[in-house]
């Protein structure tokens, strides 16, 4: 009996417990054919009817190892090196088409003559980038500035000006909600904020901790035309100086 156990150890993968099933299936019916008193008739229709069975489980089992193989061969620590890879392989090609769209963002926009169709196609291309990875936030800062861009491409009204810069103030909200200490978030939020004419107590709050992450952003905010509306307020000049 112990040996009988120790060898059942080895018995990992689903596709090996399928096995055994079938062959104690068979045993069952030819059990059955040699210990009962059956008609010849009766006899060839249970013989067809196991026949049949036999068929239908190899066609099924074929079908899962074509279409899903590694849930019939993989054991416990496979599937889960296998699950390892796959949100490696998503995470590596979410940070691949974020640096892409950024690429592009950054050196074809002013180039590209159909600029809101470049825009908007980078901006799904990085919607497809979350949903590989939705943790890594430079896809959600580079969609936060194509929005920008488009809020302030010629022939954008009004309407779809406020929409495009409230939907980036949106995502930069998604930003601080994973990583409440990511500078960049809370410093183009702010630009943001202010391009909406938020009210500056808001809009310095917004700068303030971004400049408490990170002092740099003190010079940018120093030149940054997004602050236009604010430069020359005491509480602006202090924090840039």
């Amino acid at each position: 009996m112990k040996n009988r156990v120790s060898r059942l150890k080895y018995l990992t993968t689903p596709l090996v417990f399928f096995g055994l099933a079938l062959i104690t299936l068979e045993s069952i019916f030819i059990a059955i054919f040699v210990k009962c008193e059956i008609a010849n008739q009766q006899a060839s229709t249970y013989f067809f009817i196991m026949i049949g069975l036999f068929i239908l489980i190899i066609l099924i089992v074929s079908i899962f190892a074509w279409r899903i193989p590694e849930n019939l061969i993989f054991d416990p620590e496979s599937h889960l090196r296998h699950e390892e890879m796959q949100k490696l392989k998503k995470e590596n090609s979410a940070i691949a088409l974020n640096y892409i769209a950024g690429m592009v963002f950054k050196h074809f926009k002013d180039i590209i003559q159909d600029k809101k169709g470049l825009l908007y196609g980078l901006d799904y291309m990085l919607i497809d980038a979350q949903k590989m990875d939705n943790n890594y936030i430079e896809t959600y800062l580079n969609r936060g500035r194509i929005k920008r861009a488009l809020a302030f491409l010629e022939g954008t009204t009004s309407e779809e000006k406020v929409k495009l810069l409230h939907d980036a103030i949106n995502i930069l909200d998604d930003i601080i909600s994973l990583n409440d200490t990511y500078d960049s978030a809370y410093y183009n939020r702010a630009c943001y904020k202010c391009l909406l004419g938020y009210n500056a107590t808001a809009v310095l709050k917004d700068l303030k901790k971004g400049i408490e992450l990170d002092q740099s952003n003190s010079d940018y905010a120093r030149t940054d035309p997004d602050f236009e509306s604010i430069k020359d307020l005491p509480d602006f000049l202090k924090l840039t100086l």
